[in-house]
């Protein structure tokens, strides 16, 4: 997010009566309002900071009313101002600034905001003074903001000008992160304009299911980690053999990573399916990694958290060097709950963020009850969490539901939706 100094000069010039109750503008000059506040921060500090930059001095002498230099405005301004203009010329309503109440409770604060039928973006401007050349520090700070979002629907972007550093660009590729970058602010209105007017191009992969393809607009993104968290015998394990056996059908090389069966358990349970498992590892189309024993072997041990976390890394490490050497193109780690076992944010963190190196589409179950209810710590950093539940009934029916609950980057079905399972197809969503 650009400074929030800049922001409230970008309203004084732009737009004073949407920030009428922070200062007066009157007759060209800027008078703050006393104990007033912007975007958190004492609108004292924010006069101040501008005073600092030679942006504003004061009128008359006085301490109290300010002129603004216009000669010496920052970039950021006139890039906010060709953005803004370009979203609502490709008719979206556009806030600037805006602030969403994450999920975690946290205030987050983005430059823009836009909407237009179904589509939203939240931008974040970086438009230092050359020769700064905006890098990875950007683009965590606004992927940490984006990814307690309770929206999935809202894209996350940058606008850069300059354009990013290359571990910028890097980072951005990794978190999925769009990028509109131009070496001047004039040229920026135009690619964003652009950008948003286009519809979303990225790789989707079938998910094996073509009702759930549809539900998430197209099916998963090429080179995302998505999670599939539920209840015990919900179908978890079902829906991630139907998506290996698709792609392994449609040429696609897969790895599934289990850690609470083994492989002739895997095998057999794909057979109860009408999935031909079996066949795909003989081709050499799916590798099946069984590590069950690895982490019982573990557990058994009784040792500390501390080191089950060193020994959950040491088989990561070498999860990472078998796909190095069979270079599958589709991961499922069924479940991931060994890998994370001190269940703390900064550890599941750490460990998504080692699992994208990979660089690899891949799917990871989990089942509800870990965190204390039904959610899962790694549902804020991933790209998509589909939610599956299974009620008993007292006559002995079973009811199964399926829910999109987030997909970032892609417009989908937010409803709960009855599913069966049934041998040869699999998972059919009604």
């Amino acid at each position: 997010m650009s400074d929030p100094s800049n922001l409230l000069l970008y309203q004084i010039l732009r737009s004073p009566e949407a920030v009428a109750d922070v200062v007066k503008v009157e007759g060209g000059t800027v008078v703050p309002v006393s104990h007033a506040s912007y975007l958190g921060i004492p609108v004292g500090d924010a006069i101040a900071n501008l005073r600092q930059q030679g942006i504003l001095h004061p009128s008359n002498g006085s301490e109290r009313q300010f002129e603004i230099e216009r000669d010496q405005l920052p970039p950021v301004v006139s890039v906010l101002d060709s953005v803004g203009r370009a979203l609502r010329d490709a008719g979206y309503e556009v806030q600037i600034p805006a602030s969403i109440k994450g999920k975690s409770g946290v205030e987050h604060y983005f430059d823009i905001l836009a909407r237009r039928e179904g589509r939203q973006f939240v931008f974040d401007v970086e438009a230092p003074p050359p020769p700064t050349r905006p890098g990875r520090l950007q683009v965590l700070g606004h992927y940490a903001k984006v990814s307690d979002m309770p929206d999935a629907n809202l894209r996350p972007s940058l606008v850069v000008v300059p354009p990013l550093a290359d571990d910028g660009r890097r980072l951005s590729e990794a978190y999925g992160v769009d990028v509109i970058e131009a070496d001047l602010a004039q040229k920026i209105g135009e690619r964003v304009r652009s950008f948003v007017s286009t519809p979303v191009a990225v790789g989707h992969v079938s998910t094996g299911c073509a009702q759930l393809d549809a539900l998430l607009g197209g099916g998963f993104i090429d080179g995302r980690i998505y999670l599939v968290v539920g209840d015990v015998g919900c179908g978890k394990t079902t829906l991630s053999l139907q998506f290996l056996i698709a792609a392994a059908h449609r040429g696609e090389r897969g790895l599934l990573v289990t850690t609470n069966s083994t492989p002739a358990e895997e095998v057999a349970l794909a057979e109860s399916l009408g999935f031909d498992l079996r066949a795909q590892v003989r081709k050499g189309m799916i590798t099946v990694l069984s590590l069950t024993n690895a982490f019982d072997t573990l557990i058994q041990s009784h040792a500390t958290p501390e080191a089950q976390r060193r020994s959950s890394n040491r088989v990561l490490e070498e999860l990472f060097t078998r796909v190095q050497l069979d270079n599958p193109k589709r991961i499922v780690i069924d479940t991931v709950s060994p890998f994370v076992p001190v269940r703390r944010y900064e550890e599941v963190r750490d460990f998504l963020r080692g699992l994208s190196r990979m660089n690899r589409l891949t799917l990871l179950t989990e089942e509800f009850g870990l965190d204390g209810g039904d959610t899962a710590i790694e549902e804020y950093f991933v790209t998509g969490v589909i939610v599956l539940h299974r009620r008993v009934h007292p006559s002995g029916a079973v009811e199964r539901t399926l829910r999109v609950e987030k997909h970032r980057g892609a417009v989908h079905d937010i409803e709960s939706h009855p599913f069966r399972i049934e041998p040869g197809p699999g998972l059919v969503i009604q």
